[in-house]
């Protein structure tokens, strides 16, 4: 079985050989060198020890990806739930917060996804909520209108 680490300036994800002796490899992705977390740090440096990972097997393990994951079904989630605002709200600002920070860590198409429906979500949110607060100062909501008597 082989360690998944990150890179700290990329997020790049790579796989470790367990049996490989560094203690500092070399990012595949941006060439930035990574301190391995090992109870033995007294070996040789070798750069070559790390390779990427493929993402389709270590998607619980990368945080970022796993906020990028949650963004898109949020926003997915605020689209459908912007008729209720008091659910919609909720929704689509998580959304959006999760993207943004997915997206600061690294660039992914789904944070941006998930950034977008927020966005569209929280915009049709506000837009009910105030048709729905201005329909009810004026007295003109059927159902404010049915429950008052």
């Amino acid at each position: 079985m082989s360690d998944v680490i990150f890179c700290s300036k990329c997020g790049g994800q790579m796989r470790l050989d367990p049996a490989t002796p560094s203690s500092v490899v070399a990012c595949p992705h941006c060439q930035a060198h990574v301190p391995v977390p090992r109870g033995d740090s007294t070996s040789p440096v070798s750069g070559d020890a790390a390779f990427p990972v493929d993402h389709a097997a270590s998607d619980q393990a990368d945080p970022a990806r796993r906020k990028a994951t949650i963004s898109l079904i949020l926003g997915i989630c605020g689209v459908v739930l912007w008729l209720c605002p008091l659910a919609g709200l909720p929704i689509n600002v998580t959304g959006l917060v999760l993207g943004v920070m997915a997206n600061k860590v690294r660039r992914q198409s789904m944070a941006t996804a998930g950034i977008v429906l927020a966005i569209i979500g929280l915009v049709l949110t506000i837009i009910n909520a105030a048709c729905g607060a201005y329909l009810g100062a004026t007295g003109q909501h059927d159902l404010l209108n049915n429950l008052g008597g």
